[in-house]
């Protein structure tokens, strides 16, 4: 389902940029790059720490609070909008709405053990946007940058509504729907937040400063190449995310141990294929598939495929953290990652441009893996799994199978 929705994904931006050129691609990513610094404001209560506190409270004790703080959360970021981009801030308004009550519904499924839920959820949005996106090229003369987010916007209003009609059940007000916030949320959403808002920096640190240092041309190619390493995560992202839901469902240091393990290999083995395409691909194909505009984009996905292939392999241990609360030690490992950057990017940016960019991205990601590595090891006290222990495994699965 990943696979499916990151290729439609694909498609829709390099549809956007040909409609758009370097430039309009750059406006676009600059918008929706305050848009998620707002949405990760308002994960301090709703982020993924909330699928760990869910699993103990249940839905509607929390629901209505989340609801209500994502609303503030929403009217303090118009104001941010109109005052940063105020070309666009109505747009990015009408588009922060249905993309924060969405993330508080994809927790909720988490928690639930029904990420299948979300997973079509998600890939019904990149369909909704790609057949929107058609209907407005034929309409409209021209596509601009806030075409392109009205159709974002509409494309996950749709998708909202039916996932409320979905968890209508669970999330409906009731006797136990209160406005106490639990002080667990509180207490785990502003360590595991201010976590994930210095990883989307590490992630996407290059959009801004280049829009800002250099032109706003260089930030659409780096936001392209972002979009694309977003492409080759897909392994990562999706066992990370059953990965987190098998661990908050057992504390067993065996079963995590496996867990960790076999979905790191996966994860790494794919991106490592993927990566290897890069390598072999033509540089024509790239300006070919994007345009004239993005011909250093292959460039620039070679400086990052060292923090690709980073990611791709901490990322399990770093849902495991999450999966055992360790919100700080995630919050230390990723601050580090970024303060390499901004050190690199400080002293290099303006002379080296955008190649800088992606070596800071890769040497940050790197810095965070190693640190990731190192406090997983630390904290789970990983147990080592022999061939014989797996075959007894494997007896005492036969043997429950056929008494049962």
């Amino acid at each position: 389902m990943r696979i499916i929705k990151a290729l439609i994904a694909a498609i829709i931006v390099i549809f956007t940029s040909h409609l758009l050129n370097a430039s309009g691609r750059g406006e676009l990513s600059v918008a929706l790059f305050w848009l998620q610094i707002v949405l990760l404001l308002f994960e301090i209560l709703g982020g993924s720490h909330l699928a760990n506190v869910v699993t103990t409270l249940g839905i509607k004790k929390i629901a209505l609070s989340a609801l209500i703080f994502s609303i503030l959360i929403g009217c303090l970021g118009i104001l941010i909008f109109y005052t940063i981009v105020p070309d666009y801030w109505i747009y990015i308004g009408f588009l922060y709405f249905p993309m924060a009550w969405l993330g508080l519904h994809y927790n909720y499924y988490q928690a639930l053990q029904k990420i299948w839920i979300r997973n079509n959820l998600q890939l019904s949005i990149e369909v909704s946007k790609i057949l929107l996106l058609l209907i407005a090229y034929f309409v409209f003369e021209k596509l601009q940058v806030y075409h392109i987010l009205a159709i974002y916007a509409l494309a996950q209003w749709i998708q909202y509504l039916v996932s409320r009609i979905i968890l209508h059940k669970d999330i409906g007000l009731s006797k136990n729907s209160t406005l106490q916030l639990p002080m667990q949320l509180v207490q785990f959403g502003l360590t595991n937040q201010f976590a994930s808002i210095i990883q989307f920096l590490n992630y996407r640190l290059g959009i801004y400063t280049l829009s800002k240092f250099i032109s706003t041309a260089d930030s659409g190619i780096y936001s392209n190449a972002i979009v694309i390493a977003d492409l080759i995560w897909i392994f990562s992202h999706s066992f990370g995310g059953v990965a987190h839901m098998r661990l908050l469902k057992s504390k067993s240091a065996v079963f995590a141990s496996r867990i960790v393990k076999k979905y790191t290999l996966i994860s790494v083995v794919g991106t490592l294929v993927a990566v290897l395409l890069l390598f072999l691909t033509p540089q024509k194909l790239f300006t070919w598939v994007f345009g004239k505009d993005f011909e250093p984009l292959k460039t620039l996905l070679l400086y990052c495929s060292l923090g690709i292939v980073a990611l791709s392999y901490s990322n399990i241990m770093a849902h495991f953290l999450h999966a055992r609360n360790k919100f700080k030690t995630i919050l230390a490992c990723n601050a580090c990652g970024l303060l390499v950057q901004i050190l690199i990017q400080y002293l290099f940016l303006k002379e080296g441009g955008i190649n800088v960019a992606g070596i800071s991205f890769s040497i940050g990601l790197a810095v965070n893996a190693i640190l990731l590595r190192y406090f997983y090891n630390k904290i789970s006290k990983p147990v080592i799994i022999t061939l014989k222990t797996e075959l007894q495994w494997i007896k005492r699965w036969f043997k429950i199978l056929f008494t049962k």
